[in-house]
């Protein structure tokens, strides 16, 4: 029985595999009742778990079902033995297929001073000027294409430490942001839930003040200001 269940958890992964966003639904689970998203299924141990992927955040890990039932071609219930689920629900939405790129990335530090990878990494469907008319500037790290997990982890320190992070609970898939204000440069979180910003923190003093020797300070801010001359000049 435990055989069949976990094959049909692999198969349910596959058939959701051809979506990029999932709504999650859970019913009396360890913490009760909630809907979040996700950017990825990963199924572990031939099936035994499912690693529910959030971009940049901290992944769920789900285990414990008893049984797998579709209620539609892109929405699979996971049932566990008390009587809770997991409902996860694929659907489309607009984010760059990491798979399509391949852009060097060793660390955020020589990435924030390369400017035409900066450039090429701009998201001008989120980027925009906001209501105080300050340049927004929204990356897109999936156009860096598939990351390592080491890779990964350097950008969640760097959202973590200096865009303001949020505690584990409060995730959600994300990216970062930088806008532009008064002469200041703050770095902060884009939540792809609500499509829009979570929070923030002032980088010119957080960042810059780390950095070693002068040269490097400025090579960065040039790279981040060149970011919002192309955004203004493209809204």
């Amino acid at each position: 029985m435990k055989n069949t269940v976990n094959m049909d958890v692999l198969k349910a992964c596959a058939l959701l595999s051809g979506y990029n966003w999932y709504k999650i639904s859970t019913e009396n689970t360890e913490d009760g009742r909630k809907v979040f998203f996700a950017t990825g299924l990963e199924p572990q141990f031939e099936g035994e778990i499912v690693k529910v992927e959030r971009q940049f955040a901290t992944p769920i890990y789900a285990a414990g079902y008893d049984r797998v039932t579709a209620t539609a071609d892109n929405c699979i219930v996971f049932h566990l033995p008390n009587g809770g689920s997991y409902t996860v629900e694929g659907l489309e939405k607009d984010l760059a297929n990491p798979d399509n790129y391949n852009a060097h990335f060793s660390n955020m530090e020589n990435l924030l001073a390369d400017p035409d990878t900066l450039e090429s990494l701009i998201d001008y469907e989120r980027s925009h000027i906001d209501e105080s008319g300050n340049p927004l500037v929204v990356l897109d790290l999936r156009k860096l294409g598939r990351l390592t997990g080491i890779q990964e982890q350097k950008i969640k320190k760097f959202i973590n430490v200096y865009c303001g992070r949020l505690g584990t609970k409060c995730q959600t898939p994300r990216t970062v942001y930088f806008r532009f204000a008064d002469n200041t440069i703050y770095a902060g979180v884009w939540d792809y839930a609500t499509e829009q910003p979570i929070a923030e923190k002032r980088f010119y003093e957080g960042w810059f003040t780390a950095l070693d020797g002068a040269e490097n300070e400025n090579r960065q801010a040039e790279a981040l200001y060149r970011l919002a001359q192309m955004v203004t000049a493209a809204v």
